[in-house]
């Protein structure tokens, strides 16, 4: 997990499918208590969705939201089609 590299406390927001056996949500809420552990006011969570490997309309919505605060993007991001959808 390499927690030393995130010592300049990047926002971080994990988008997780509730069924996700790619990337488990319990391994991504581990690796966000460590983070908090080691560097305290670190801005970083784990939002779950009730999907699998996969991106939600939600998650895209979410997405755009974080990347509107933390960085600076058009207020207008296009929408995104999720895979079979």
């Amino acid at each position: 997990t390499h927690i030393k590299n995130y010592a300049h406390k990047p926002a971080i927001t994990f988008e997780e499918g509730l069924y996700d056996m790619h990337i488990p949500p319990d391994d991504a809420e581990r690796f966000v208590e460590q983070l908090g552990v080691a560097f305290p006011g670190i801005d970083a969570r784990v939002v779950k969705h009730n999907t699998g490997h996969e991106m939600a309309p939600d998650m895209w919505e979410n997405c755009k939201q974080w990347f509107r605060r933390y960085l600076s993007v058009p207020s207008e991001i296009p929408s995104v089609t999720p895979a079979g959808g």
